[in-house]
């Protein structure tokens, strides 16, 4: 049993050219972005997929109906693909301040969780197909680290539709998620 999962990173926005924390932000893809969006839709056309799973956020929204475009996959929606709840410091621009993440913040252990019943849900109703996810930065790499065993921090950041593939042909032990919790809490 397994299952492929093609990883993908939503099209550049408005946001990121300006370094903000997006967070649960709709965001606006860039006239770049979405010429990333159709590019890397024409480049998994050789690729065939069961299905597309995407974030319900705007970016990946307008990122997978793009690449759909050429592809024409089912889309299923899921707040569990969502970037990181950055609480009262979604809409921060990094590049005018270097400030410290508010604790209202989503927490990396929730991230993880998020991650795990993703990963579980692929499992249970996927296995033995092929799945495109379009989703975003941070959580993809929180993604990766479980699917790897990996801490996250050394999991390479994304570039705006990367596509990143993974067969996954089991599921971490709950010693392993713990581990991955622990290193994530103890960084």
């Amino acid at each position: 049993m397994s299952v492929t999962l093609f990883l993908v990173r939503h099209g550049e926005t408005e946001e990121n050219k300006l370094r903000i924390l997006q967070g649960h932000m709709p965001g606006t893809l860039s006239e770049l972005g979405k010429e990333q969006a159709a590019a890397v839709g024409v480049r998994l056309a050789g690729e065939s997929f069961d299905g597309m799973y995407c974030s319900d956020l705007q970016r990946c929204k307008d990122t997978a109906a793009i690449m759909n475009e050429t592809l024409g996959l089912p889309v299923v929606y899921s707040s569990l693909l969502r970037e990181r709840d950055w609480g009262r410091s979604t809409g921060v621009s990094l590049l005018k301040q270097r400030v410290p993440i508010d604790p209202s913040a989503e927490s990396v252990e929730a991230m993880f969780a998020r991650a795990q019943s993703f990963l579980r849900m692929m499992w249970a109703e996927h296995s033995g197909q092929r799945i495109l996810v379009v989703s975003h930065g941070l959580f993809l790499r929180i993604l990766i680290s479980v699917i790897e065993g990996e801490y996250y921090k050394h999991v390479r950041p994304l570039e705006n539709t990367e596509v990143r593939t993974f067969v996954v042909e089991r599921l971490p032990s709950d010693d392993e998620l713990q581990k991955d919790e622990q290193d994530a809490t103890a960084n």
